[in-house]
């Protein structure tokens, strides 16, 4: 299994992502809907226009600028 970090690769749809954290609120707080999700695995169902990032980990999509690592299981 190789990992990529965020910044070597792109999310795309069917890939699996690990939730590393959310960038936080301008006071520095992270609303537990999002806490929650931090290690979470899933797998990639869409990126919209805007570059979020959808799947099956929970209610609430990615956005670019939040942590997350690509898992490639080939």
């Amino acid at each position: 299994m190789k990992i990529f970090k965020r910044s070597d690769a792109r999310a795309k749809v069917g890939d699996t992502v690990v939730i590393e954290g959310f960038k936080c609120d301008m006071d520095g707080s992270l609303p537990e809907t999002e806490r929650s999700l931090i290690g979470k695995t899933g797998k990639v169902t869409l990126v919209d226009d805007s570059g979020a990032i959808h799947g099956t980990w929970g209610g609430i999509s990615l956005l670019p600028n939040d942590d997350y690592h690509v898992i490639d299981e080939a």
